[in-house]
């Protein structure tokens, strides 16, 4: 009788053991929305509000903002964004492998801090 006891907790012990390492992961499916989709355009962030700026469309704040402070030196070599959605400029400021991107508002300010809803723009 011990040996049958012993047995059958061993056996219940090895199963328990098999399932606990059942790949579950399997049963898994991904979804579109799970996946990160990449722009070809460049910069990562470029869509449908976010978009470049040409030289000639830079507002006169801004260049005099770019053109005064040091940390943005050679900002002429960069890339500038518009975000529509947000209504602030992007410089995507490019040092060896190191990117800064600093955000302004239409009048030059620099904007520090997260945007939201409350943001004097």
């Amino acid at each position: 009788m011990e040996k049958r006891l012993v047995l059958i907790l061993l056996s219940f012990v090895f199963a328990s053991a098999l399932y606990a390492q059942t790949d579950t992961t399997r049963n898994l499916t991904l979804k579109k929305s799970d996946t990160l989709s990449m722009q070809n355009e460049g910069s990562d962030f470029l869509n449908q509000y976010v978009q470049k700026v040409d030289v000639d469309d830079i507002p006169s704040d801004l260049k005099k903002t770019l053109s005064q402070k040091d940390q943005y030196k050679g900002w002429e070599n960069q890339t500038l964004y518009y975000d529509s959605q947000n209504k602030i400029y992007l410089l995507e400021k490019k040092e060896g492998i190191t990117t800064h991107i600093y955000r302004f508002n239409k009048e030059g300010k620099p904007i520090t801090g997260m945007l939201n809803e409350d943001d004097d723009q």
